[in-house]
């Protein structure tokens, strides 16, 4: 398996996502990194022996067939896009008040206000001695809601609307472009988890094949 970051512009709040993955998906292919994805069947079978955090190969055979020869360069791969730019093209940003930019308990209550607005359900911040409150949002336990305020220039960044309708999307408009069979799309972030120090990425949505949890060698 080879992982390949896609340049891509600065995204902005209702940009056409689609279009901003199609140019970049261009770009890519015109400078010939397409080269990493040929190999013959064998290597891709024993690339992918290496990498079972995919799962085991019977489960998804039927989505995913490793033995089709690839007359495009995206032809057997996955392409993962982070939750925030969906929120920034869905324009999923609330902007903080001019009093929580110089008020810093009054921008912990401003946020609480949005994780109360935007959980299924939440335990107040009196629960956490970091003033966090856990919440469950779209089945997914989490911090604040998912809302973030990492990059996002004196914004709250929220989780996407209907996740898995973007994902189905995105995956759609790739495949009917480039006349692909084999293609799948994940969406991706950070996560913490209870009793446990820093975050990990985690999967949030996915289309055309199947996520598994093993997570042996």
């Amino acid at each position: 398996m080879q992982v390949i970051a896609l340049k891509t512009p600065l995204i902005k709040e209702y940009d056409n996502l689609e279009l901003i993955i199609k140019n970049s998906l261009d770009k890519f292919i015109a400078n010939g990194q397409n080269s990493l994805f040929r190999q013959n069947s064998s290597s891709q079978q024993s690339s992918y022996k290496q990498t079972s955090v995919l799962g085991d190969y019977k489960n998804f055979s039927e989505n995913f067939n490793y033995n089709q020869s690839s007359t495009h360069p995206l032809e057997n791969s996955v392409l993962a896009v982070t939750s925030k730019i969906i929120s920034y093209a869905q324009g999923r940003l609330v902007a903080k008040s001019e009093k929580a930019k110089t008020d810093e308990q009054f921008a912990r209550q401003e946020k609480q206000q949005l994780v109360i607005q935007e959980a299924d359900e939440y335990l107040p911040s009196t629960y956490s001695k970091y003033n966090m409150m856990i919440a469950i949002k779209e089945h997914t336990l989490t911090v604040n809601a998912g809302i973030d305020e990492s990059n996002a220039s004196g914004k709250y960044v929220l989780w996407p609307e209907d996740l898995q309708a973007s994902v189905n999307q995105i995956w759609q408009f790739v495949r009917q472009t480039y006349n692909l069979q084999n293609f799948g799309v994940i969406v991706t972030d950070s996560h913490t988890f209870p009793l446990r120090w820093g975050g990990s990425g985690h999967l949030f949505g996915t289309l055309r094949f199947f996520a598994t949890a093993r997570l042996s060698r």
